[in-house]
Parts: structure tokens; C-alpha cells; sequence
């Protein structure tokens, strides 16, 4: 397996007022948080996907290749289809910009739960979490198609993947569920502790 992985920023940011990529994590944006966050995972390659943006963004490591959407107005899937067509890797590794208490144990676990031939997509209460997850590239089909038919949720791509077999769901323990909360609105990081709980 060879790994590629793909952070989102290119959302909107319309509930937060601004942009999500830039607010600070005990000092640090978290944009380059989570870039951190991604290399200590041992990601063999760094895209970001900043959707139909300017690519004008910071990054630390000239080698984080800056990616855009191919096509307009389809959310998170729109990075996720840029990453595919780019990729070098056996898989792509998914990650949000918007979860500031994701560590790489946690994203490691994903990787080494993932087979040559299937990813995995974490649950959390039930719920799945399709933006941290590991696809492998032969999702790329299963998402061609789904855009096809012009249905547009990350969620049925996940669901998808796992009806033909590519990705396995693993219920999230319960000790390890914080890594998965997101900022959404202002107010939502109070009372943010780090470290997030680790595998």
C-alpha cells in the first residue's frame, strides 16, 4: 500500500463567519495542524484541496501539491473526485480541515485497518464519518458513477464503496470518538483540550 492523502479546506466556512483553515489550535492554524498531523500519519503524498479557491494558500512543505476542484458546486465530493485524478498512491487518505482534535495514531489506525484491495470508513454513534476515511483508488469508478447520476453526498459515496466491497465500516470505540468532532460555529472549540484521547 502506498498512501496519498487529501486535506479539505475549500468549504465555505458560512456557519463559522470565517475561514476555518485559519483558526488556531493551542497556537497553531489549523491548517497547518492538520498538514503536521497528516505527515506524522506517514502519508507517502500531501494534496490540498481547496476547491475552486484561489490557490493561494500557505502550506510549510513546498512538496503539499495544491489541488482544485474539477468540478463546481459538489461539496467535499469535489476535492475528493481532484485527489483521485492526481493521486499516486494505492489509497487516498480523507481529512477534513475541521477537526482539530484528529491525531495521526487515530489516522494511522485507519491505514493499517485498510487492505490492499478495501478501505475503511469510520462510525461514530451510528453516524458515518466518510471526510476521515481511507478509499482505495479504485473508488475513483464508484464515484465517477455517482456523479453520473448527479448524487452529490460524501455519505451514499461511502455507502456505495461499501456495498461493492471497497471500504469496511469499523465502529469508532468510544474512548477514541472525540478525534471525530468538528468546528462548525463560533463557540465550537471552547473548552478544547489537547491532546485528543489516542489509540
Amino acid at each position: 500500500m502506498k498512501v496519498t492523502s487529501v486535506l479539505l479546506i475549500g468549504g465555505k466556512s458560512s456557519r463559522m463567519g470565517q475561514d476555518k483553515a485559519m483558526l488556531q489550535v493551542t497556537g497553531e492554524p489549523l491548517l497547518e495542524r492538520q498538514l503536521r498531523v497528516l505527515k506524522e500519519a506517514g502519508a507517502n503524498e500531501i494534496l490540498l484541496s481547496i476547491g475552486q479557491q484561489c490557490p493561494g494558500r500557505p502550506t510549510l512543505d513546498p512538496s503539499i501539491r495544491v489541488v482544485t476542484d474539477r468540478l463546481q458546486d459538489i461539496g467535499p465530493l469535489g476535492g475528493i473526485d481532484a485527489a483521485f485524478s492526481l493521486m499516486s498512491g494505492t489509497h487516498l487518505l480523507v481529512l477534513a480541515v475541521d477537526l482539530p482534535q484528529m491525531n495521526s495514531p487515530l489516522l494511522q489506525l485507519l491505514i493499517h485497518r485498510s487492505t490492499v484491495f478495501q478501505g475503511v470508513v469510520p462510525r461514530v454513534a451510528h453516524q458515518l464519518e466518510p471526510l476521515v476515511a481511507v478509499y482505495p483508488a479504485a473508488a475513483r469508478t464508484v464515484l465517477g458513477e455517482q456523479l453520473d447520476r448527479e448524487q452529490f453526498s460524501v455519505a451514499e459515496f461511502a455507502r456505495h464503496c461499501h456495498s461493492v466491497g471497497l471500504v469496511q465500516f469499523w465502529d469508532v470505540p468510544k474512548s477514541l470518538d472525540r478525534g471525530f468532532l468538528n468546528w462548525n460555529q463560533p463557540g465550537d472549540w471552547s473548552g478544547l483540550k489537547e491532546p485528543a484521547a489516542r489509540p
